[in-house]
């Protein structure tokens, strides 16, 4: 299962403790989702570490992805709703399908106005290379201990059968999705599903259907962190537990290849899982 949306950017960099500096005792976590999400491993342990962490007053977590995996997604978002302490959303270039929804979570929602973010819609892609393989004499056989146990494949077209049950899952998906938000946003299901056919938001008609709470880039984010941690004043330590024991080429060269292979993995898993997708060529460019 997957929640995707198309052009995917990311940021990479290190250590983000030289914004300011402030003494031990109190920190503002950070916590980064770029690109595709496969799983949720990495996330999940940064979060618990900022949660346990006494020193850790607010937490900023920034997205810029076009979405990933649903369970990840939604492990994502059960942790967020768990923290106690405030947890900003600053939304990057793409926040859109499992990225808003995990954005959904949090106290407060920052994005740019030019952000593209929404995406709340369930698309299943399943390539039919039977022809192809006609073509290259290739003939595939396959044995099953029920009729619905190949439902997927891609050597043959979908059975009528085959199309409910991948229409019914993502119909159920999509609902999981509408009401997640719903939780998250404080509003009502049904307002949520208004908006919920698929589309794509600019962070400007976002905060106007109340998708997000506020403009402003990176640095805003933090502010409005800083603001509801009660940071004692001036700017603190941001730390980020995935940055923990790299410097920051280190950094730089691991987080770039977790986003290669996120983004090829992500490629071969949505031929065959339902998705959240926006198709990458439609993110606009400048």
């Amino acid at each position: 299962m997957a929640l995707v949306a198309g052009g995917a950017f990311f940021i990479l960099g290190g250590r983000e403790g030289a914004w300011a500096w402030w003494p031990d005792s109190q920190r503002l976590g950070l916590v980064r989702i770029s690109g595709p999400i496969v799983e949720a491993t990495e996330i999940l342990s940064a979060l618990e570490e900022l949660e346990d962490d006494e020193r850790v007053l607010a937490i900023v977590v920034r997205i810029d992805s076009p979405g990933g995996a649903v369970g990840a997604s939604q492990e994502i978002y059960r942790a967020i709703q768990l923290i106690k302490k405030p947890v900003v959303a600053s939304l990057g270039n793409v926040a859109a399908s499992g990225g808003y929804y995990i954005a959904s979570a949090c106290n407060v929602i920052t994005a740019a106005p030019g952000t593209l973010t929404g995406s709340i819609g369930v698309i299943t892609t399943i390539p039919n290379l039977e022809e192809l393989l006609a073509k290259l004499g290739v003939r595939v056989e396959v044995l099953t201990s029920a009729p619905l146990k190949g439902t997927g494949q891609s050597t043959r077209a979908l059975r009528p059968e085959e199309k409910v049950l991948l229409e019914s899952i993502a119909q159920d998906l999509h609902r999981q999705f509408v009401a997640d938000v719903a939780r998250g946003r404080n509003m009502a299901e049904k307002d949520i599903a208004v908006l919920a056919d698929g589309r794509v938001y600019t962070g400007r008609q976002a905060l106007e259907n109340k998708l997000i709470d506020k403009l402003g880039n990176y640095r805003d984010a933090l502010d409005q962190a800083v603001q509801m941690g009660g940071f004692s004043a001036g700017k603190p330590e941001i730390f980020c537990p995935q940055d923990e024991g790299a410097g920051f080429w280190n950094s730089l060269s691991s987080q770039a290849a977790q986003t290669l292979f996120r983004q090829i993995t992500s490629l071969f898993y949505s031929f065959s899982q339902p998705a959240f997708i926006l198709p990458p060529l439609s993110q606009p460019s400048r």
